[in-house]
């Protein structure tokens, strides 16, 4: 039997839609309400790390060893750093994150309105922060002067750092961080929903697939139960259900008995009608009417097919007997004349119980009685009908 899809199983896609539509706007609010924070935290870590690198510069021993371009390198990495350019009092290229800007001269990397601007920062001598409008950089130039932290800017103190960091990709890199941490929630829901699915296929959707495939086996079975499945309340219609049936059967049988035994009356009263409408013709030779009585009894019988009835009176027998189990019913005429009504069956089947119901003893008895009636009228009838032509006979003589 092909199986619909059950509505049941949406309650755990419902569920767990519900759940990620409720973690996806919740996630959404909660990255873009860090954004903020992630720009600020990238802003003062680009300043750290300027002011860091600034340092090491005006160092001249970390300069020859190799120390700057290897913090530039680092730097750079660690910050995913669009530029980060390391340059002298005179405006040359110390270090940077790309090897081919080192020894050229800072105007010469940066565009015009960039350079421009940082030669004002660079005579202000105070650190110039710039964002551009959609926040994905951050841009940073720190003076020499500032890493002293002198109120005046020293001409001798000419140079600086320059870093521009891809705000952006440190936000992306963020919330994909963010969003690994959620994944083990999100995960643990698609495993409740899937928990959740098995558990219902299982515990209540086959449960009620036997439930209506026992209610269909009820057409060609009466007598079909289920068997105990489910629980709670799924046990209890179950057990309903089986009880149900079990009633139901009951009732089929009593009813089924109840048409059977009308229909056995019927048939009874319906031979009683026809034999007594036989029998109410006085000019039907006795014989035949006696053979006509033979004919009609066996379809009024249970077995009609085992029945075998014979009427006997005088010199009149008709019909045939079978040797098995028989009724025989006497009658006798107005002439004191015995008659005999025998009923017999032929071998029935071991589950046929009782040969003869009280019903059809009954129904036999009455036809035992009106072939009675029926012979003493005739015979009476007989007698007048002599009597009056022996008088008609003298009366003429006379």
């Amino acid at each position: 039997m092909k199986h619909r899809r059950s509505i049941l199983f949406l309650i755990p896609f419902a569920v767990v839609s519900a759940f990620v539509a409720l973690w996806g706007a919740t996630l959404a609010y909660s990255v873009w309400h860090q954004r903020e924070s992630v720009y600020e935290e990238v802003s003062q870590r680009t300043t750290r790390n300027a002011f860091r690198l600034l340092r090491l510069a005006q160092n001249k021993e970390t300069v020859r060893n190799g120390v700057l371009a290897e913090n530039v390198r680092f730097t750079a990495d660690e910050l995913n750093a669009r530029a980060l350019v390391v340059i002298d009092h005179a405006g040359r290229v110390l270090a940077a994150s790309d090897e081919h800007w080192i020894g050229r001269n800072f105007a010469d990397i940066l565009p015009g309105v960039l350079t421009t601007r940082w030669q004002q920062a660079l005579k202000q001598g105070k650190t110039s922060r710039v964002v551009d409008p959609e926040l994905t950089t951050f841009e940073v130039f720190v003076p020499a002067a500032r890493a002293h932290r002198t109120a005046a800017p020293d001409p001798a103190d000419a140079g600086g750092v320059y870093l521009a960091v891809n705000a952006e990709a440190v936000a992306v890199s963020h919330d994909m961080g963010h969003l690994a941490d959620q994944a083990a929630i999100l995960g643990m829901a698609l495993v409740f929903a899937s928990g959740l699915t098995i558990w219902l296929y299982f515990r209540v959707v086959s449960p009620l697939r036997k439930i209506v495939a026992g209610s269909k086996a009820l057409r060609d079975d009466i007598n079909a139960q289920m068997p105990d499945v489910g629980f709670g309340e799924i046990a209890d219609l179950v057990a309903a259900f089986n009880e149900t049936a079990r009633q139901l059967a009951l009732r089929h049988g009593d009813l089924y008995r109840t048409q059977y035994a009308l229909g056995e009356r019927i048939k009874e009263l319906s031979c009683i009608y026809d034999i007594f409408r036989l029998t109410e013709r006085d000019d039907t030779p006795l014989a035949e009417v006696l053979a006509s009585v033979t004919a009609r009894i066996p379809a009024a019988m249970r077995f009609p097919d085992l029945c075998r009835v014979q009427i006997g009176y005088g010199d009149i027998v008709v019909g045939s007997v079978a040797h098995g189990d028989r009724v025989v019913l006497r009658f006798a005429g107005a002439t004191g004349r015995n008659g005999s009504l025998t009923v017999c069956y032929l071998p029935l089947p071991s589950d046929a119980g009782d040969a003869f119901l009280d019903e059809e003893r009954a129904m036999l008895d009455a036809i035992a009685s009106r072939l009675g009636r029926t012979i003493a009228h005739r015979e009476a009838l007989a007698e007048s009908r002599h009597s009056q032509a022996l008088a008609e006979a003298v009366f003429d003589q006379a």
